[in-house]
């Protein structure tokens, strides 16, 4: 009798582990390594449904299933507008929640607010790490619905002059 009460019960950890075990496989997000600029910075983009979706102003832009990015270089970019779209989004993030993640500054807005800017088809609540480089110039924004993405994205960067 206790032999067979110990075979169910190591039946059902065994269970356990192998449904903990397909969660977090199914679970994981494939990224891709980007090259921003022509100076070499990259970073990693969640591969799911990643599109380019071009330049305007100087400033690249890039979308996923839960996030964009849109990365500006100002030396490589002849174009003052751009920095302009840059700053303006700066200060919306300005008047938004901040929360410290991993070391970064991410802002909490409302997706409606960027929609515009970022070309993202995002509702609710988004996560946005605003980061710069005074060395290679480099601008980039990242907007997610998942903080805990954004911020991979974020500690992915390489920065190269």
């Amino acid at each position: 009798m206790v032999n067979k009460k110990m075979i169910i019960l190591v039946a059902l950890i065994a269970i356990m582990c192998v449904a903990i075990g397909a969660i977090f496989l199914f679970n994981t997000t494939s990224y891709e390594k980007v090259e921003l600029t022509p100076n070499g910075t990259s970073l990693e983009i969640p591969m799911k449904n990643m599109e380019y979706l071009g330049e305007v102003s100087g400033i690249k832009f890039w979308k996923w299933n839960y996030g964009s990015l849109a990365a500006y270089n100002s030396q490589q970019a002849n174009n003052s507008s751009g920095a302009f779209a840059l700053h303006v989004m700066d200060e919306l993030l300005k008047n938004a929640n901040i929360e410290m993640v991993d070391g970064f500054k991410v802002y909490r807005i409302d997706a409606s607010q960027i929609d515009d800017f970022v070309g993202m088809d995002l509702e609710g609540k988004v996560y946005c790490i605003s980061l710069d480089n005074e060395t290679t110039h480099d601008n980039i924004l990242i907007c997610s619905n998942d903080k805990h993405e954004a911020t991979h994205v974020a500690q992915s960067v390489e920065y190269r002059n």
